[in-house]
């Protein structure tokens, strides 16, 4: 984050920066996200859906979760006036990025 504050960083910018990309979406949605990218370039898929499940319902998750864990990026925004590209953005070039699906 230094390297994109004003002068590097030089003055002193104290608590915490959230980063990542702007949005925000449930796990589903990023699988249903996932899945559309997939289907857009081609691949074969062995499931064409993602249903939302309620994490009670999920024995793997046995810790609490927080209903809303969407990270707030607004002070990195407003220290370098740099906005997140939106997180569906980050999915495709994860896709074209990783080889899994070539580029339009």
């Amino acid at each position: 984050v230094k390297e994109f504050l004003p002068g590097g960083g030089a003055a002193q910018e104290g608590g915490v920066f959230h980063l990542s990309n702007s949005g925000s979406c449930s796990w589903a949605e990023w699988g249903r996200k996932c899945l559309e990218e997939a289907v857009r370039h081609g691949s074969e898929l062995r499931t064409t859906e993602i249903s939302d499940s309620k994490l009670d319902e999920v024995e793997a998750f046995v810790a609490k979760r927080p209903r809303n864990s969407a990270l707030d990026h607004g002070k990195f925004v407003q220290k370098t006036g740099i906005v997140p590209r939106p997180w569906s953005d980050a999915v495709m070039t994860h896709f074209q990025a990783d080889g899994v699906c070539p580029a339009d």
